[in-house]
């Protein structure tokens, strides 16, 4: 009975040791779980304050776009106002010129006129002075 009582505590130390290796196993497990989830939350916390940093820059990428368009319209719009004033401009100076060519057509219509009514001589004396 000795040697089963033996036998009893050598078996009993084994499942004992065996026990505690399986404790410490399952406590390693359990901390690199826990150490797992903390660096999981930390990723996440960081992931998540990118996702905010990101967020923002958009935010101010939109605005600076709106101010962009904006000016854009402006320059637009300036652009337009200038070709309609260029335009319009060159069409005050063709009609200038038209009328001017009209009247200088006109003035030599009247001088021909005045020149065919006066004496020839004297008409050509007046052209050789000019």
């Amino acid at each position: 009975m000795s040697s089963e009582l033996e036998q009893l505590k050598v078996q009993h130390e084994e499942l004992r040791l065996e026990k505690r290796a399986i404790d410490r196993e399952t406590e390693d497990t359990r901390t690199k779980t826990i150490e797992d989830k903390r660096a999981a939350e930390a990723e996440i916390e960081k992931l998540q304050l990118d996702l905010e940093s990101m967020k923002e820059e958009a935010a101010e990428l939109n605005l600076k776009n709106k101010g962009l368009e904006s000016t854009i319209a402006a320059l637009k719009s300036e652009h337009e106002l200038k070709r309609k004033k260029q335009e319009e401009d060159y069409d005050n100076q063709r009609r200038s010129k038209q009328k001017l060519q009209f009247q200088e057509a006109k003035l030599c219509t009247k001088k021909v006129n005045i020149e065919k009514k006066c004496d020839p001589v004297e008409v050509h004396n007046s052209r050789l002075m000019n």
